[in-house]
């Protein structure tokens, strides 16, 4: 049996069930609204909105929405939908995005009947999945960690700061994923200080950028381990990978600061 292209579907247009149908028109409406409810509940990102102006008429396929606010490549990949006005039901591969516009290479909008005020919907790319089903954010959402529930970082091992030290000593470098709509890092571990002085530890985050943020802990208990918890807002961050390293510090001679039980996790 041969199998459906995908890359031919398209939805199915009111003219398809017009009064002059040889079959129950009311049913076949019931039909076609059902089907194209169901593309848009599977591949739907959520994204809508109308021309602006008429597209060029050539093939540089651009369809201009003053009204959005696009990130820079943000829908590449994925498919335009046309929702309204004479293109309705067509769809083509978007290649480029900008802040307010969507830009298919090679087709011609405007010859296709695209035009001012017609609307649109952006779905994950239905056409060209033969690599398969991932999550990259083209063919389907982005994969995000369950918020507060997903560890990045765990440690176990005891880690012990002795003083007297009035700099910093780097203890430990961690590689972390920054997700693309990060906002917090949150980071627990339990500690404890044998004697007098303050010790901190000081965590910072670094990008791949090479921009970094950190944050400093004190207030930690003497001889008996205590939870400590703190958090970084990274959503200055780079996504992308980088790293976290752990920094301590302890004024008092011949003193120990101990920290053990260190975990992170992202808060989207």
């Amino acid at each position: 049996m041969t199998a459906f292209d995908i890359s031919a579907f398209r939805m199915v247009l009111e003219t398809e069930t017009d009064t002059d149908a040889n079959v129950n028109k009311e049913l076949m409406d019931q039909f076609r609204e059902n089907i194209e409810a169901l593309v848009l509940l599977t591949f739907s990102t959520g994204t809508t909105g109308s021309a602006t102006s008429n597209p060029p008429n050539d093939t540089t396929g651009v369809l201009t929405d003053t009204a959005a606010s696009y990130d820079a490549d943000e829908h590449n990949n994925r498919v335009l939908l046309m929702t309204s006005g004479l293109a309705k039901g067509t769809m083509y591969q978007i290649d480029d995005t900008t802040a307010t516009t969507i830009i298919c290479t090679g087709d011609n909008l405007y010859a296709d009947g695209v035009r001012s005020g017609d609307t649109y919907h952006v779905l994950y790319n239905v056409k060209n999945t033969g690599g398969g089903h991932t999550h990259d954010g083209e063919d389907s959402a982005l994969s995000k960690p369950a918020r507060g529930r997903t560890t990045v970082v765990s440690d176990g091992e005891l880690i012990t700061e002795t003083g007297p030290t009035s700099s910093y000593t780097v203890h430990r470098t961690y590689g972390i994923y920054i997700p693309v709509d990060q906002t917090t890092l949150s980071i627990g571990f339990l500690g404890q200080r044998n004697g007098d002085g303050t010790p901190v530890a000081k965590f910072t985050i670094t990008d791949s950028a090479s921009s970094s943020l950190n944050v400093e802990v004190s207030g930690i208990n003497p001889y008996s381990y205590t939870y400590q918890t703190t958090s970084i807002n990274c959503s200055t961050l780079a996504a992308g990978w980088g790293y976290v390293t752990l920094e301590m510090k302890y004024p008092i001679y011949a003193k120990a600061f101990d920290l053990k039980g260190l975990s992170m996790h992202w808060n989207l």
